[in-house]
């Protein structure tokens, strides 16, 4: 037969199984007051180490997906259009697709050259994925 209370006991002598009830016999120190922080620009905004080109590179995508998202939207409604029997359903299904993918990409993209808080809301809040870099690419690519 086995004895449980020798098990429990041997088993709780272990120091990373027991639990703490009170601080380490130094005892923590209390952390520093919060105006103590450093709060210079450089630690907040990372603006400043960033290549002086890059807005403009950001800008130029943006103006070319905005370009390219005009051009998929007029190539699907062109072909929404060029339907003209029930056997052009698949056509029709591919360029509403296209339309309603150049015109999530299209809002994204405004928003990000002209912000708005109600409209960058509603983007993040239903397209979040388009904030990050594998998100976007992956949207666009598939």
């Amino acid at each position: 037969m086995i004895n449980l209370e020798k098990v429990a006991v041997n088993v709780f002598s272990f120091p990373f199984l027991r639990l703490r009830t009170s601080a380490p016999a130094g005892g923590a120190p209390p952390p520093p007051p919060a105006s103590s922080y450093p709060t210079s620009s450089a630690a907040t905004s990372s603006s400043e180490a960033d290549p002086p080109y890059k807005k403009t590179v950001k800008g130029l995508f943006t103006f070319f997906n905005l370009g390219f998202m005009v051009f998929l939207a007029a190539t699907g409604a062109l072909g929404v259009g060029s339907a003209d029997s029930i056997n052009d359903t698949g056509d029709i299904f591919v360029g509403i697709y296209m339309v309603l993918f150049a015109a999530i990409v299209f809002i994204y993209e405004i928003s990000q050259f002209c912000p708005n808080t109600s409209l960058d809301t509603f983007m993040t809040r239903n397209f979040g994925y388009l904030y990050g870099v594998i998100g976007k690419g992956l949207f666009i690519f598939l």
